[in-house]
């Protein structure tokens, strides 16, 4: 089975249509349509979307939609999860924030760490104002 059937077989399996699974990424339907039937390749850039993309959950395995080697999906530990969010982050307002905040985090020291938790667990702990 080659990359293109591997395509047509993860959409399947996500019970996804063409046109579903193409906005995911951004592509069009009939993108999919060609891609599946092998009138065109798959691209490193929509591979690694695929990849990227959060199906529910799931994450495709790179190696299986390359190669056809291991499973479909892949499980992701914490570092990974949070590198793909790193990844995906735009330039709304919201999202500049989330930047500023993980870069200062970034440059923390051990006792700033410790300084951070002991808030975080004040604020865990305190009850709600009505």
């Amino acid at each position: 089975m080659n990359e293109n059937e591997r395509l047509r077989e993860l959409r399947k399996a996500l019970g996804q249509t063409q046109a579903a699974f193409g906005a995911r990424l951004g592509i069009g339907g009939s993108a999919i349509a060609n891609l599946e039937a092998g009138t065109r390749q798959l691209t490193q850039a929509t591979i690694l979307a695929i990849c990227r993309t959060n199906w529910d959950g799931r994450y495709v395995n790179e190696e299986w939609l390359r190669n056809g080697t291991g499973g479909m999906f892949q499980e992701r530990d914490v570092e990974a999860e949070l590198a793909v969010m790193l990844s995906e982050l735009s330039d709304t307002p919201l999202d500049k924030f989330k930047r500023r905040l993980f870069a200062t985090l970034a440059t923390l020291d051990e006792d700033q760490w410790l300084t951070l938790a002991e808030i975080a667990e004040r604020l865990a702990d305190k009850p709600d104002n009505p």
